[in-house]
């Protein structure tokens, strides 16, 4: 779906299209890493950090499928941070777009299973928080409800990346490519 995506842009505006296309995604993804970083007081070392992974990060910058993951990727931490710390109860429903979403990745790039991964994580990280660090943390953890949605949108996202041509393949695509290219140097 990402080369569809690339050739529209393309046959619109043109190479330099694709280019501005391209930086507007990257972009947005550093975007929305800053607004989750970002903590009142700690705007130096949100910049900081974003700056970090440009650096490192900065060979990848082309117009290709991995700009989407990017993209994805950031807006799934700003989802799922914004679900934990910031929404209110009315907003909390906008957690179930992560599942559109989900189906849109793994049809862009083979890096879909980050998303999954992302959101299990949490899942992982606030079972923790419930059950074993209650005692010692603040009020910043999911309480029952808001568990349980999340738990549900991770199930469902799971049934989703079977929502391709390639079915749950898709999402084995990153792990099976893995153990043949070896010698892949990004």
């Amino acid at each position: 779906l990402s080369q569809v995506i690339f050739y529209f842009v393309y046959k619109l505006f043109g190479i330099n299209g694709l280019i501005f296309f391209s930086a507007i995604l990257i972009f947005s993804a550093f975007i929305l890493l800053f607004i989750s970083t970002y903590k009142g007081n700690n705007w130096l070392l949100s910049i900081f950090l974003i700056l970090l992974i440009i650096l490192f990060s900065q060979e990848q910058f082309l117009a290709r499928p991995l700009i989407f993951s990017l993209f994805l990727f950031s807006l799934f931490i700003f989802i799922l941070h914004r679900y934990k710390y910031v929404w209110p109860p009315e907003k909390e429903k906008y957690l179930y777009v992560l599942i559109t979403l989900q189906i849109f990745w793994v049809n862009l790039h083979g890096a879909a299973i980050m998303g999954i991964f992302l959101v299990w994580a949490y899942i992982a990280g606030e079972f923790i928080d419930n059950n074993i660090r209650r005692n010692f943390k603040n009020d910043f953890y999911i309480k029952k409800n808001k568990y349980k949605r999340l738990l549900y949108v991770g199930i469902l996202m799971v049934v989703s990346a079977g929502f391709t041509p390639y079915g749950y393949k898709a999402i084995l695509f990153p792990m099976n490519e893995f153990k043949e290219m070896y010698f892949l140097t990004e």
